[in-house]
């Protein structure tokens, strides 16, 4: 899921934030705006509060619709907007949330579509998240997928530690030394330079 979190609104204002790829953002974002949570303690915090929030009997979904094809990006401008209109509208947090939350699991099978392989791995912080597992896992299976999901290694960072780890280990063991990795240069680093810059002056 990518997720571009400079907005341009109109061209008139630009905020200074880093590209993100993160979905864990947009639960960020969605928590904020349903009055969940401003602020938060720790990793997660607003992600987990939106999922305790969310209405289970809640059906409906908000719009989320795949554009481009390499990369695949999810144009979360729509989704949005709808949920703005609900806030407008008077809706419950536990419905928004509920939406909100079906929404990602039919984007999730949407993708998998899109790429067409029938066995699809779901992983990643955000597939802690019961709803959003659970939801995937049984849409995609309706949908003739062949979902696979974390049974003893951590969905989350954790699981990218350990595979890390493997690898430098497997890199050993060849007869390689583990090395650090140069970054590659990319659109997300190039938007994020001036941010990254301005916080270099400032701690200097």
């Amino acid at each position: 899921m990518s997720i571009n979190a400079c907005a341009d609104f109109g061209g008139a204002i630009k905020s200074r934030c880093p590209v993100t790829t993160s979905a864990g953002r947009l639960f960020d974002g969605v928590a904020a705006l349903v009055g969940l949570r401003q602020t938060i303690t720790f990793e997660g915090q607003a992600a987990m509060a939106l999922e305790y929030a969310a209405d289970p009997y809640e059906q409906a979904a908000y719009l989320l619709p795949l554009i481009g094809a390499d990369p695949i990006v999810l144009d979360w401008e729509p989704l949005l907007a709808a949920l703005l209109a609900d806030l407008r509208d008077g809706a419950s947090t536990a419905i928004m949330s509920g939406r909100f939350h079906n929404t990602l699991v039919e984007a999730s099978v949407a993708v998998a579509k899109a790429i067409g392989e029938s066995q699809v791995a779901l992983s990643g912080g955000c597939f802690q998240n019961r709803i959003l597992l659970e939801g995937a896992l049984r849409e995609m299976g309706d949908a003739g997928f062949q979902p696979f999901h974390h049974h003893l290694v951590p969905t989350n960072d954790g699981g990218l530690s350990l595979g890390q780890a493997v690898c430098a280990a497997s890199l050993m063991q060849a007869g390689g030394a583990a090395r650090p990795i140069t970054p590659l240069a990319s659109p997300e680093a190039e938007a994020s330079a001036p941010f990254t810059e301005a916080m270099n002056d400032h701690e200097q």
